[in-house]
């Protein structure tokens, strides 16, 4: 990825940022805009770069798509029923 603007130069250090921590990382955001691009970047500059990445398209999963749209704790009451 490559951008001139400094509102993506923010998001590129956000993606480095997230990337250092080992931790759950949430990305929200209308479809279209790149949510699964930053969560690949963010994979590959992780230390489970050597670990396969597995995109989860929770629209597609029933008892999720009434919880998401809401707020991220929507999502984690849903994620143990699905």
């Amino acid at each position: 990825m490559s951008a001139r603007s400094r509102a993506m130069h923010a998001v590129f250090e956000r993606i480095r940022l997230a990337a250092g921590v080992d931790t759950t990382v949430l990305i929200v955001g209308d479809s279209g805009t790149g949510k699964e691009l930053v969560a690949q970047a963010i994979h590959n500059r992780s230390q489970r770069a050597q670990s396969p990445f597995v995109a989860l398209h929770t629209g597609a999963i029933p008892q999720c798509r009434t919880a998401l749209p809401a707020t991220p704790p929507a999502f984690a009451r849903c994620w143990p029923t699905c």
